[in-house]
């Protein structure tokens, strides 16, 4: 087991601290060796790395997904709120209070 730790230079703990930037191909070349040799050695820190890219490309798409759909504007909010308290579309003097709350969007 030492002569194995010995080939691996670095440990678990290290080695997720610096998965992050291996994966964004930010590490010094021989910080990316040792993290390389570790990687080959190690099944436990190459799941971790899998995950964390699973991760990160869950997350990317998540975000992307949020940005291309836009809020809705206070008109429609409010026409949904009208909807939800009366399923007949509010307008003339059948709802009069309606005229005196100034909901203007």
């Amino acid at each position: 087991m030492d002569a194995l730790r010995a080939r691996m230079r670095i440990t678990c703990a290290d080695a997720t601290t610096l998965l992050t930037d291996y994966d964004e191909e930010a590490l010094s070349p021989e910080d990316r060796g040792r993290l390389d040799d570790h990687l080959a050695l190690c099944q436990a820190c190459g799941a971790f790395l899998d995950q964390l890219r699973a991760t990160t490309t869950a997350l990317a798409k998540w975000g992307a997904d949020q940005r291309s759909s836009a809020p809705p504007s206070m008109g429609s909010l409010l026409d949904m709120f009208r909807l939800s308290r009366d399923p007949q579309p509010a307008s003339g003097p059948e709802h009069p209070g309606d005229a005196s709350l100034n909901l203007a969007p």
